[in-house]
C-alpha cells in the first residue's frame, strides 16, 4: 500500500528497465531573488555562453502583464516563461526557477544527472539571489493495462473510504510523503490517456507521478554547489524508492529490471 512508503525503502532497486514505464521527467531550482532581477532574463544570455544554447522561445507567461503575474509569485505565469532545447533535454526557465527535463527516450539517471549539474551550477554561479528556496525532482510513469482494473492490480494499494473499498474504479488520489529530509507527493490517475509529445500516439493506462521535494536547506551556495551531487543522488533514490514502493513485485519483472 501507499502508507509503505514511509518505511525503509526497498533494498535492491533496479538500475535499468527494459520497459520503461517513463513518460516525462523534470528538475527544479528554485531562488530567492530580493532585487528587481528576473532569472529569465539574465540567464538565457549566460547559457548561451556557457552551454551554447541559442535559439529559446518565449513561452505565453511573458505576454501577460507584469502586475498580473506580481500577484502570481510562482504559478505558471511565472515558473515557465523561457524555453530551450539544449540536445536531449529542455530547459524551462521562470522568473526565480529553473527546469530541466529530457526528451524520450530516457537516456537514463546518469546522463540526466550530468545535465542537471551543469545547468544547476551555471544558475549558482550568476551571484544574483540571496539565497535556495528549493530544489525537486519529479518522475512520471505511466502503468498501462487494458482495463482501469487491470492497472489498478499492478499497484500495490487500497483505498477505502468508509464502507466504500475502491478496487477496479477510475480513481484519482494524491498523498503527502514527509521524512526527516523530504517531501514527497504522489498522485495516481488510473484510466488515463496520455497523447506521448514525440510520437503523437496516445497511450493508455495509470499514471503514477512521484514529485520529491527538498525545502529544508541549511547551506549557503557554495556548499550547496559542492553537496550537489550528492544531493541530487540522495532526492532521486528517495523518488525513485517510492515509486516501486506503488507496485507490485509482479508489475516490476513485467518491466524487465535489471540490477547491480
Amino acid at each position: 500500500m501507499l502508507a509503505s512508503a514511509r518505511c525503509q525503502l526497498p533494498k535492491r532497486l533496479p538500475i535499468k528497465l527494459a520497459i520503461e514505464p517513463l513518460i516525462d521527467a523534470a528538475c527544479e531550482l528554485r531562488v530567492h531573488i530580493s532585487s528587481q532581477i528576473d532569472l529569465h532574463t539574465v540567464l538565457p544570455g549566460v547559457l548561451l555562453t556557457k552551454l551554447g544554447l541559442s535559439k529559446f522561445e518565449q513561452l505565453p507567461g511573458t505576454f501577460v502583464p507584469s502586475a498580473i503575474r506580481s500577484q502570481d509569485p510562482l504559478g505558471v505565469f511565472n515558473s515557465q516563461l523561457v524555453r530551450a532545447q539544449w540536445g536531449d533535454y529542455y530547459i524551462t526557465i521562470g522568473t526565480r526557477n529553473v527546469v530541466i527535463g529530457p526528451k524520450l527516450p530516457y537516456h537514463g539517471w546518469h546522463d540526466f544527472k550530468k545535465h542537471i549539474l551543469e545547468v544547476f551550477n551555471v544558475v549558482l554561479e550568476l551571484g544574483i539571489h540571496d539565497a535556495i528556496d528549493r530544489y525537486s525532482i519529479k518522475y512520471t510513469n505511466l502503468i498501462e493495462g487494458s482495463d482501469v482494473a487491470q492497472q489498478s492490480a499492478k499497484l500495490d494499494w487500497g483505498v477505502k473510504i468508509g464502507p466504500l473499498s475502491i478496487q477496479g474504479e477510475p480513481t484519482q488520489l494524491r498523498v503527502e510523503i514527509p521524512d526527516e529530509r523530504f517531501l514527497t507527493i504522489v498522485q495516481i490517475n488510473s484510466g488515463a490517456a496520455v497523447e506521448m509529445i514525440e510520437t503523437k500516439t496516445v497511450r493508455t493506462g495509470c499514471v503514477v507521478d512521484v514529485d520529491t521535494l527538498c525545502l529544508k536547506l541549511d547551506a549557503d551556495f557554495s556548499r550547496f554547489g559542492r553537496e550537489l551531487p550528492e544531493r541530487l543522488e540522495a532526492i532521486r533514490y528517495r523518488n525513485k524508492g517510492v515509486f516501486f514502493d506503488c507496485l507490485t513485485d509482479s508489475t516490476i519483472e513485467e518491466m524487465g529490471p535489471t540490477y547491480e
